[in-house]
């Protein structure tokens, strides 16, 4: 910017999607997945790349039916957001699933995920709260979906206070 040369290292990625799924109790959809770059075991929310010339719903619909087995009738889309914008040009989007069945996932052989759970959100935002919580995409995920349980309406946040809206 300053129009002095400089290096710099980009990762080019594909663009990607997270899920916060809610059931039908407000809980949100979790899993205990090992990230190689992190080299261990982090709390995520369902979360995949879009692949190229799908689209972004589509691909939020397919990462949350292959890495966890469920499946939503209502979908939104909550905001976009670079995932590390100093270091890669991956751009994401995350959506909120609702009104959910629930089947038998069909992961990849690369996704090794340990555990996988319904949670209450309180509990998710007192581990927010002790620093438990490191994955850029539940951080966002549940930045974004507060205000978003069964009771609030698609036109905006505030007005009706829902189970993601306590901390």
């Amino acid at each position: 910017p300053d129009g002095k040369p400089s290096t710099y290292a980009v990762a080019e990625r594909q663009r990607a999607v997270g899920i916060v799924a809610v059931d039908d109790q407000g809980r949100i959809l979790v899993m205990r997945e090992f990230k190689y770059a992190a080299e261990k075991e982090l709390l995520v929310i369902p979360a995949g790349k879009v692949e190229p010339g799908e689209d972004w719903l589509d691909a939020a619909k397919r990462e949350l039916r292959e890495e966890t087995g469920v499946e939503a009738a209502n979908w939104k889309r909550l905001g976009n957001f670079y995932t590390s914008s100093g270091l890669t040009d991956e751009y994401a989007a995350i959506f909120f699933a609702r009104d959910l069945t629930i089947g038998e996932p069909k992961r990849e052989g690369s996704e090794l995920i340990s555990d996988q759970r319904w949670m209450d959100p309180v509990e998710l935002y007192a581990m927010l709260d002790r620093g438990e919580l490191e994955d850029s995409f539940i951080l966002i995920g549940l930045a974004l979906a507060r205000g978003e349980g069964p009771g609030a309406r698609d036109e905006g946040r505030g007005a009706n206070s829902t189970a993601l809206d306590r901390r």
